[in-house]
């Protein structure tokens, strides 16, 4: 829905709940909410869904809230030959839009049936080529970012461990160095496309840290602090610290669990990074 904060009343609603929103602000992607709260409680919505138990993948106008493509699961897994094993039940979970509006990635997950351990593989929709790939065949992969256009940052498992990587259709995925933690975190890249802003899962002390890296050795690592978890906050309840980076560059947000519930932290002061 539109909110008028000024009239304080609801001036549009849309027919479908959206993921993400283009940056061209004309379109939105959404997913199967309701089939998604019974798979990853932590990510989805009670209620039912127009395409009942169905994982499809929408995009529709945010100007007159018309369907302008629509994608189900079992057409990414033919176009893409992803073979998932026999009652895995595999779902559909993200959606990220590129800078130019005409790219998104998704991702499929399913449990592997022997370990219980969770698959992950990222699909990437081209909509001007209306083509679908697997950017990654490892099924190890996680928190990911357009950098711009043509460019994804994520952490994945590549020949050498899991480590951040940078893919481009080109060179596929290409490690980063010390630059980057070793572990894994939320990214945010800033505007000028180099340095980056992540976090860590907490470690054995329940500290989770933040800082800002690079996408090349030419930046530095640097720790900015650590927050303290909490042991209220697990499983879907965990509160991760989900750093963004302000359009002017001069503020850090973060999430941050506190006893008395959650609230956001904003950072003001890390010059020289």
């Amino acid at each position: 829905m539109v909110y008028d904060v000024a009239e304080k009343r609801i001036t549009r609603q849309f027919q479908l709940p959206f993921w993400a929103i283009a940056p061209d602000r004309k379109k939105a992607a959404s997913l199967n909410f309701a089939r998604l709260r019974s798979k990853r409680p932590g990510y989805g919505y009670s209620g039912t869904h127009s395409d009942g138990a169905a994982e499809v993948l929408t995009i529709y106008s945010l100007e007159d809230d018309q369907i302008l493509y629509k994608v189900s699961l079992t057409e990414i897994l033919e176009q893409t030959n992803l073979k998932c094993p026999p009652q895995s039940d595999p779902y559909l979970n993200h959606v990220a839009w590129s800078e130019c509006s005409t790219k998104l990635l998704t991702l499929v997950h399913y449990p592997d049936p022997h370990t219980n351990v969770r698959k992950i593989f990222p699909v990437l929709l081209n909509l001007n080529k209306s083509s679908t790939h697997l950017i990654s065949n490892t099924g190890y992969f996680s928190h990911h970012t357009w950098i711009d256009s043509e460019r994804i940052l994520a952490y994945l498992k590549v020949e050498r461990g899991a480590k951040f990587s940078l893919w481009e259709e080109q060179a596929g995925w290409v490690e980063i160095g010390p630059s980057m933690p070793q572990g894994d975190g939320h990214p945010t890249v800033f505007a000028d496309g180099n340095r980056v802003v992540v976090d860590s899962y907490p470690n054995r002390m329940g500290n989770m840290s933040l800082y800002i890296g690079g996408l090349n050795d030419h930046h530095a690592l640097k720790k900015l602090g650590e927050v303290r978890s909490h042991s209220q906050y697990q499983v879907e309840l965990r509160c991760d610290l989900h750093p963004r980076i302000s359009d002017r560059h001069n503020l850090i947000v973060c999430d941050a669990p506190f006893n008395e519930g959650r609230k956001i932290l904003i950072l003001s002061k890390f010059d020289n990074v």
